[in-house]
């Protein structure tokens, strides 16, 4: 199956979505100038690959930081998700974050799709 690469940039997360090593992960900062643009292969991959993935996919969400216009790319690539946990697959999110507002949306992801959330404190 094809793994998915987008390096990390001063404004756009790094993502690695990988099923031969059972890695999914999305890090970093996310304020791209066309958010769009820049997360429309996540979700074709999302729908091209997921279904025939037979393993359980764990993502790690460790953003930062990430503007109103990503908030809302997050919010689709867990409703795509939850779409194929509808459909038997198994996805865990584990949403890390360092500051009260990174939880606070975490905490209301969880509240907007029906998908397991593990929410994960990190120290600085």
């Amino acid at each position: 199956m094809e793994k998915l690469y987008l390096e990390g940039t001063e404004t756009t997360p790094h993502v690695l979505f990988d099923p031969e090593n059972e890695k999914y992960e999305i890090t970093g900062r996310s304020f791209p100038e066309d958010t769009g643009e820049y997360f429309q292969p996540i979700f074709d991959w999302i729908d091209n690959t997921v279904p025939f993935i037979q393993h359980k996919i764990e993502l790690v969400m460790s953003l930062e930081y990430f503007n109103s216009s990503s908030n809302r790319m997050i919010l689709l690539i867990l409703k795509r998700l939850e779409e194929h946990v509808a459909n038997g697959k198994e996805v865990l999110i584990q949403w890390f974050y360092d500051d009260e507002e990174v939880l606070g949306d975490g905490q209301m992801y969880t509240t907007l799709v029906n998908l397991p959330f593990e929410l994960i404190e990190v120290d600085d």
